[in-house]
């Protein structure tokens, strides 16, 4: 009986798109997908046929959350540009509420990450739950060189940073708003995205003993 070598005869997996996404394509954005999968030693072909949907479909990139995570940091750590921090934090929650593709994108793909191999890269309340952090971790599991990583939802980040802009501020009219908004994230991530509830921890934690220092409750 003549041997088949069935993995030699696949091809690589690669989407054909009919036309490019831009701005005013999206609807008749077509994408192709030709799918090989063994069953038992049988191999199938699967076609999958994607179109736009603008309720439903991803508007940003796969990273997009997280470098804009990051540039609010930075905007709000080292240049104190408040103002341009809240830009980027509502641009952040728009397009998160903007489609269930971009809410996978943010919650399911990648997440952003407080590391004691940033830390100065953070303000001083996310400095002070990182090294608590760091101190837990040698009192349960004794000394070692590893860094602290913690996984936080990039959303989460956003709303995070809003709020202490808004302290930054002196009680902005909208203080009461990104409250209630920071909380109700919060309390979604805690009970639906159980593997953020460290980094919510440490955030809301931060955010507590912000607002205490300046004599505010949140």
């Amino acid at each position: 009986m003549q041997s088949v070598n069935y993995l030699s005869t696949l091809k690589d997996i690669t989407p054909n798109v009919k036309r490019t996404a831009t701005d005013i394509s999206l609807d008749e954005l077509n994408i192709i997908i030709h799918e090989m999968c063994s069953i038992s030693v049988i191999f199938k072909d699967c076609v999958k046929h994607y179109k736009f949907s603008p309720a439903r479909s991803p508007t940003v990139p796969i990273f997009w959350f997280i470098n804009k995570a990051y540039t609010a940091n930075h905007y709000y750590t080292l240049l104190s540009d408040y103002v341009s921090t809240v830009m980027i934090c509502d641009e952040m929650v728009n397009a998160y509420n903007a489609s269930e593709g971009n809410q996978w994108l943010a919650e399911q793909s990648l997440p952003a990450f407080l590391t004691t191999q940033w830390i100065d890269m953070y303000d001083r309340e996310l400095q002070q739950m990182l090294g608590l952090s760091a101190l837990c971790r040698l009192v349960l599991h004794g000394a070692d060189n590893r860094s602290v990583h913690i996984p936080i939802c990039p959303v989460q980040f956003a709303h995070y940073f809003k709020a202490r802009c808004l302290f930054e501020q002196s009680l902005h009219p909208d203080d009461e708003r990104s409250d209630d908004e920071y909380l109700e994230h919060n309390f979604y991530i805690y009970t639906e995205r159980t593997y953020f509830s460290f980094g919510s921890l440490c955030l809301t934690n931060a955010l507590r003993t912000a607002t205490l220092r300046r004599g505010m409750t949140v």
